[in-house]
Order: C-alpha cells, then structure tokens, then sequence
C-alpha cells in the first residue's frame, strides 16, 4: 500500500460557552439564553510518507481556537455573527466561512452541537 497515496479524515472536537437570543422564534428559545456548544472540526487529506501525518492535531487546535473560539466564546452571539437569529444552522455556517480559506482544500466538514443530542452537520454542499 502507498501511503501517500491514501486519504484520512482527521477530526478534533472544541468547546465553547455562549449565548444567543432568537427574537423570532416561538417558544423559550426566544428568550435569552446560553449553551455549552461542541464543535468537531474534521479535515481530510494524504497521509505523508515522511511522517505517517495527514494533519497534526496541534495545528487544528491552533487555528480553531484563534480563529473560531477566540470570537465565539463567552459571547453573546446575536452580537457577534450581527443577526437576529444566530441559529445552529447560522453559527455552522458562518465558522465554515471562517476555516475554509485556512485550510486550503482540506476541509472536509464540521458538526456542532447545541446539547449532546442535538446537532448540525455541514459539508460545504448546496
């Protein structure tokens, strides 16, 4: 097997603590309220020969916490992302507009999670 030739996924996983307020939608969370939010960070690319890597997971966590937690966390979302409704689906996508110039090609998808069982998942498609 080449190995240089084969591709992983590599994933790490973030914390952050934040709050967000959703004005227009029509229960609780319209008031507001904080989350203890997860975010797994997955790249994928080709293992190196030289050092059996794909990618080190020092470097994810470096640039996810710079350009990502840094902003996010102990704050006030609505701020922030400037919206209205900082949903998950808006947070998702805005930390995917965030990463994706930085890594180059090489993400591959990211999952946040609002609790331990509810969650987004977003690949970059359509």
């Amino acid at each position: 097997m080449k190995i240089g030739t084969r591709h992983v996924r590599v994933t790490r996983r973030f914390h952050f603590d934040s709050a967000h307020q959703l004005t227009n939608y029509p229960g609780k969370c319209n008031q507001l309220h904080g989350h203890r939010w997860e975010l797994d960070v997955t790249l994928e690319s080709k293992v190196n020969p030289a050092t059996g890597l794909s990618t080190d997971f020092s470097d994810i966590k470096k640039i996810v916490e710079h350009e990502v937690i840094s902003v996010l966390d102990h704050q006030f979302l609505n701020r922030v992302l400037e919206t209205e409704e900082p949903t998950a689906e808006i947070i998702i996508l805005w930390i995917w507009n965030e990463l994706l110039p930085i890594f180059e090609g090489s993400l591959f998808s990211l999952r946040l999670f609002e609790s331990p069982d509810s969650w987004i998942d977003f690949d970059g498609g359509v």
